[in-house]
This record gives structure tokens, C-alpha cells and sequence, in this order.
């Protein structure tokens, strides 16, 4: 997904994570170093298990939603939400590595009620009630966020920073410094109002990220920081908080169903070899019903 293309002045600034820049840089220089840091960051990290806690603290106007919201994306998949309303928290299990993401989802018996499984460029989902296993491709999960802590600076799941930041969406890239950032930090702003920011002294990982509207508001903000992972010089999540607070005058259902604080924080993780991942793996039953709408057109 991602090239290595960057000039080598971008190099040495990469590197040496907070020197000065030695030569003029241009935009898709910048885009470039931020790029192969992420590459570069999920490569060293390779395979870890990780407990992702998820806290939910729901806005007083998510009261007034039902129990459930349902989104349905195209060739007839829908997305069943159910409303949190009241301060929630629960514990997700992931496995990750290299192109490849696990979440398993269990009910208060412990029984499995969900897999969503990332690999080879196709997302599954599978739910033993219904005994049948989905399959999409990642730009089908337009209203499903983030829950990779190696990506949730970008829009949805199975989105990396290449998807988000391409040259015809960013309408600036800039070094800037700062003193908890560190200076020589990268800053990019897109068309759509997002804008990210990068630490150098978070080896260029994302940050920041805020979104700004037409008027002027700023309907949500994320906030990251990581911890050392223990493998090289890799990072890993520590938490991530968001605040979204849309500002159109009609919210949807799912703008409501988002707006509050989510945190996203890794308090446990384990580093994996390729084989003991290989273990760890949710192995599928046989006999499911498929239904792969990873080929069709939405």
C-alpha cells in the first residue's frame, strides 16, 4: 500500500526524527515521510495480541435515540448499532500484524457472538446465530470506525494513511514546531477540513487530528499518544480520545450515535512470533453460508 519514494534529505529528517530539514521540501515529501513511518512503524511492530478497552461516554442527547440504529451500505448488508446511554466500557481482544487484523467479539456467557477479521485485502464478518459468514472489501465499512490502534487517525475500518492522505485530497503539508510535539513536526490539511499532525518526536506517527466545517467549527477532535511496544523502536497505542460534537442543524442517528468522548487505551499486549499468531487465529467452522460481496459494486 505503501512506496518508498522519499528524497533523501526526507530520509535523514525521518531518521534522525527531529533534525532540521537539510534541503527545500515540497508537499509530497512530507506526505512521504509520514507515510513510511506508519509502514515503517506496523513492519517492526509485527505480531501482537492486544486488549483494547473501549470506553464510551455518549452525549445527554443519545438518550433520546432507540435501543438500535441500523446502516445499510449497499447489495443489502446492514450494520446493527446498538446505543450506548449511559457511561459504558468494555474490552475488545485483537490480534494484529503486518496487512492483518482479528476482533473477537464474545456475549456475557462468553460465548463468541462476532468475528471481524482483516486479511489479504478482505474483511470478514462472521456471527454464529446466523451461521453465516460476510465478506467485503474495506471501503464497504464506510460507517464502521476505526478500531486498529495502528489506525485510528484514519476515517473507517480497514483504512490506512495512504487512503486518506492522497495528493488530490491534501490541500497543505507543512513542518511546524512544538513543545510537546517536538519541533519539525509535520502538520497536513485536506480539502474535506480535516487536519492531522504528525510528532517527531512520535517517530511521525499521527497525533492530532481535528476536523473543521464550512462555518468554522470544529465538530470533532482525536487525540493520541503511545507507549514503547518493546520490540525495536516501535510504538504502540496508549489511548486515543475523541470528542466528536457534529453541528449540522438535522443530525443523523449515527451522528448522534457518535457524538461524546471515545477512549481508546491498550493497558495489556503481548508480542507474538508468526507462528504463535498463526495459534492464536479464530479458526472458522465449516459448512458456512457465504455470501462475498467483497466483488460487487456498491
Amino acid at each position: 500500500m505503501h512506496k518508498y519514494v522519499a528524497i533523501v534529505c526526507v530520509g535523514v529528517c525521518y531518521l534522525v526524527g527531529f533534525a532540521a530539514p537539510s534541503c527545500a521540501e515540497t508537499e509530497s515529501d512530507l506526505l512521504n515521510v509520514v507515510i513510511d513511518a506508519d509502514r515503517a512503524n506496523e513492519k517492526e511492530l509485527g505480531a501482537v495480541a492486544v486488549q483494547l478497552r473501549w470506553t464510551i461516554l455518549p452525549d445527554e442527547s443519545a438518550k433520546k435515540l432507540p435501543d438500535k440504529v441500523v446502516s445499510e451500505f449497499g447489495n443489502g448488508g446492514r450494520i446493527e448499532f446498538e446505543i450506548a446511554k449511559e457511561r459504558s466500557s468494555r474490552t475488545l481482544p485483537l490480534l494484529l500484524d503486518v496487512g492483518f487484523f482479528e476482533c473477537i467479539r464474545r456475549d456475557a456467557k462468553g460465548e463468541l457472538a462476532e468475528l471481524s477479521r482483516l486479511e489479504k485485502g478482505r474483511w470478514t464478518e462472521f456471527q454464529p446465530a446466523s451461521n453465516r459468514l460476510v465478506l467485503l472489501s474495506p471501503h464497504q465499512l464506510a460507517h464502521v470506525g476505526p478500531t486498529d490502534p495502528r489506525q485510528l487517525a484514519t476515517d473507517r475500518q480497514g483504512q490506512y494513511l495512504t487512503d486518506v492522505l492522497t495528493s488530490e485530497k491534501v490541500a497543505k503539508a507543512e513542518r511546524f514546531d512544538d513543545e510537546a510535539f517536538g519541533p519539525n513536526s509535520i502538520r497536513v490539511r485536506l480539502r474535506n477540513g480535516s487536519i492531522f499532525e504528525f510528532a517527531s518526536n512520535s517517530r511521525f506517527l499521527p497525533v492530532h487530528r481535528r476536523t473543521i466545517n464550512n462555518q468554522g467549527d470544529q465538530i470533532d477532535d482525536l487525540r493520541i499518544s503511545y507507549q514503547p511496544s518493546g520490540r525495536g523502536k516501535s510504538l504502540l497505542l496508549k489511548s486515543a480520545t475523541t470528542n466528536h460534537t457534529p453541528r449540522a442543524a438535522k443530525p443523523s442517528e449515527l451522528d448522534i450515535l457518535f457524538r461524546g468522548k471515545h477512549v481508546l487505551s491498550v493497558d495489556e499486549f503481548e508480542l507474538l512470533t508468526s507462528d504463535e499468531l498463526e495459534q492464536r487465529k479464530f479458526v472458522l467452522p465449516t459448512g458456512l453460508l457465504n455470501r462475498d460481496l467483497s466483488r460487487e459494486r456498491d
